[in-house]
């Protein structure tokens, strides 16, 4: 991960401001707010989506959010897989769909330095000069976000969290406080990690 991408409250112009312009819908291409896949799941399993589920609810409201995502990190890939989201639209999902460590993105950096990254402003960080990622961010109308990473009881990386905003915002000490209170349970999500591994990824985004 670039220097840069550790520092994301750095900011800078946008190469082109005018890309940072509202996008306006004409069409709503939301796909429905889910959990992870429907087919198969066990009953602990079943439980532990609706837990996901209502865990973001929780921190979306409780930030003020926009939009959110939980991603969960897949061992034998090493790569992290949404395994819950809400409010965004089938283009963001495809090209999120899996992160690794490396890519220039909140939730990439906030897995490999475990730390929490936010983003004030997405067209004013050089985290993302990556044209295509700027452009998808702005298609779903984020213009911030912040990720936290999910940590087991052993200190190891299990997941990421991450909240979006439609406007350009820093968090408040009051969000910082909700979202330390969330992923300080540690137990919870290493369970959550578990029982997410029995279930396949994502596949019901349209290709």
């Amino acid at each position: 991960m670039t220097s840069a991408a550790r520092r994301p409250d750095r900011v800078k112009p946008a190469r082109d401001i005018g890309r940072c312009a509202p996008y306006h819908r004409t069409i709503d291409h939301r796909l429905p707010d889910r959990t992870p896949d429907d087919g198969g799941l066990s009953p602990t399993a079943d439980r532990s989506a609706l837990l996901l589920g209502a865990l973001l609810d929780g921190v979306i409201l409780a930030t003020g959010a926009d939009m959110g995502n939980v991603q969960l990190l897949d061992a034998t890939t090493g790569a992290l897989y949404i395994h819950a989201h809400r409010g965004f639209m089938r283009p963001f999902l495809q090209f999120f769909e899996r992160v690794e460590h490396a890519s220039d993105s909140a939730c990439g950096a906030a897995a490999a330095t475990a730390e929490r990254v936010v983003v004030p402003d997405v067209c004013r960080s050089p985290m993302f000069d990556n044209i295509e990622a700027l452009d998808v961010l702005l298609a779903a109308e984020v213009r911030a976000v912040q990720s936290s990473p999910l940590m087991s009881s052993s200190g190891e990386l299990v997941g990421v969290l991450s909240t979006h905003y439609a406007e350009p915002r820093r968090l408040s000490e009051n969000d910082h406080r909700v979202l330390d209170m969330l992923v300080a349970n540690s137990a919870l999500w290493t369970r959550l990690a578990q029982d997410s591994s029995r279930r396949t990824k994502f596949r019901w985004i349209a290709r």
